[in-house]
């Protein structure tokens, strides 16, 4: 999962999606909450539907190298 905040513009979809993996920080941009559990990101379809939604683009699906 990548969250690139540059991109973000802070519409709030993520956390209307999945309030229990995203949040933003006080000036609205969106952030990973740290205790979000990471190991399901992929298959959790809150989290899915946050990528769709994402009208930035801010949030995206990163598999390491």
């Amino acid at each position: 999962m990548r969250v690139d905040r540059d991109l973000c513009v802070g519409s709030g979809q993520c956390l209307i999606s999945a309030a229990d993996y995203f949040g933003q920080d006080i000036e609205g941009y969106v952030e990973l909450l740290p205790d979000a559990p990471t190991a399901d990101l992929a298959t959790n379809e809150e989290v899915q539907e946050a990528v769709e939604k994402c009208p930035s683009g801010a949030l995206s699906w990163h598999r390491p190298d």
